[in-house]
């Protein structure tokens, strides 16, 4: 199991305790009395709680299984710290650089449309308008 599944997995699992905290005087074992609405919706909200907590785990399994989809997730990551930081350029050097490496052609469509909005976000439209375009064509000489 890679990285970024222990972390996310770490993460899910303190959210879902503390949101079962914040639930702790419901009696999940009993069966919430019907003349009790605020002990259905509390036991509404639980049942809500972990079916939610169960697809993020599906999810991230799912993530952790597929290269190209943890690639893509990863490189979104990367470009929210760098723009919370405020530096939008790392993030598209970064995505050059992927651009440069790999041949692999999911992961150049996502890099390509991540540049693409960045730069477009940065005000560089022109700079966009050239990667949608180099995408496009790629796209379109795999498709034959």
């Amino acid at each position: 199991m890679n990285y970024l599944v222990l972390k996310y997995n770490k993460t899910i699992i303190a959210m879902c305790l503390l949101a079962l905290l914040q639930l702790s005087p419901l009696q999940v074992s009993a069966a919430p009395s019907a003349g009790n609405p605020e002990q259905v919706e509390r036991m509404r909200d639980f049942l809500g709680l972990m079916k939610d907590f169960i697809n993020i785990i599906e999810s991230v399994h799912a993530l952790a299984d597929d290269p190209e989809k943890a690639a893509i997730h990863e490189m979104h990551e990367i470009e929210e710290i760098y723009k919370n930081k405020k530096q939008p350029e790392l993030a598209i050097e970064l995505f050059e650089s992927i651009l440069k490496k790999t041949d692999n052609q999911t992961i150049r469509n996502a890099t390509y449309m991540r540049l693409g909005d960045l730069l477009k976000k940065t005000g560089q439209s022109d700079k966009a308008v050239k990667v949608f375009e180099k995408a496009l064509m790629e796209n379109i000489q795999k498709a034959r």
